[in-house]
């Protein structure tokens, strides 16, 4: 595939990994409900798309990495969604092998255009992370089946403090009582 619009799934997560939690492995806390519901999405061969929803920063594209872990052969991440073009995305087929492709913060108009070109074929799923406010409309794809959408709420205050406590964060756990 195009190695400067993608990077493998162990790479990716090698970078990821070093730049959000300081070179530690922090474990996925509290959203075991959502990694379930998400690992299932992307291992069903009916649905071609799903969107990840939710605020800046709440763990769209850790809960991405985690649902794919099991499938990291498969699983690409897209590094340059602005200059990405759908002719890009069809160039990853493979026969005989469905390959996961991570788009993260993809705008609304582009993940039309993407999404219906993708949902024909049958050996190419995205899995988009799309930033958004309580204001925010995503695109809307009627009763399509083949399209998910998944919304992430802020975690539960106590799997907040426990994430933070996990990531060492530098904060007085004076304060959150």
């Amino acid at each position: 595939f195009i190695t400067w619009q993608f990077q493998i799934w162990q790479r990716y997560w090698e970078d990821f990994t070093e730049t959000k939690f300081y070179g530690r492995n922090i474990e996925f806390i509290g959203r075991d409900d959502e990694l379930s519901l998400l690992r299932t999405m992307v291992d069903d061969p009916d649905i071609r798309a799903v969107l990840l929803a939710g605020p800046h920063e709440i763990g769209k594209t850790r809960l991405a990495l985690e649902a794919t872990s099991h499938r990291p052969i498969e699983t690409v991440i897209a590094l340059d969604p602005l200059s990405m073009s759908v002719k890009d995305l069809l160039e990853l087929t493979s026969p005989g092998r469905e390959v996961v492709v991570i788009i993260e913060d993809l705008d609304s108009d582009r993940i039309e255009q993407f999404v219906k070109r993708i949902l024909p074929k049958t050996d190419l799923k995205l899995l988009l992370t799309v930033p958004t406010a309580k204001t925010t409309f995503l695109p809307n794809f009627g009763k399509d089946d083949r399209i998910k959408v998944l919304s992430l709420d802020p975690l539960e205050d106590t799997q907040a403090h426990e994430l933070l406590k996990a990531a060492e964060a530098p904060f007085d756990y004076n304060l959150a009582t």
